[in-house]
């Protein structure tokens, strides 16, 4: 289920747009850059995903700090059980 089926979906729009703006189009996860032209749908569109898997306890609604951009595909392939750190942590 996505974050707008459980009532979440204004405050994570609200936070994607933020990211969007503040983080460099380049997945965290694969470390290649992201089109940000693609239609959200796209397997190499941006997504935004929580450093602190929501499955793992994570926040519902993260702060700025505890996500990152990743492409689609490599987010999903990631799953939602694991936790990542940030590059510059690693």
């Amino acid at each position: 289920m996505n974050t707008t089926a459980k009532g979440l979906g204004r405050q994570w729009q609200l936070l994607a747009a933020q990211a969007r703006t503040f983080y460099p189009p380049t997945c965290h996860i694969c470390h290649k850059g992201i089109n940000l032209n693609l239609a959200a749908t796209d397997p190499k569109s941006w997504t935004l995903d929580h450093i602190n898997s929501r499955a793992l306890n994570g926040p519902k609604i993260p702060k700025l700090e505890e996500t990152l951009p990743a492409h689609r595909d490599c987010n999903s392939r990631k799953g939602a059980g694991t936790a990542v750190k940030k590059r510059w942590e690693l």
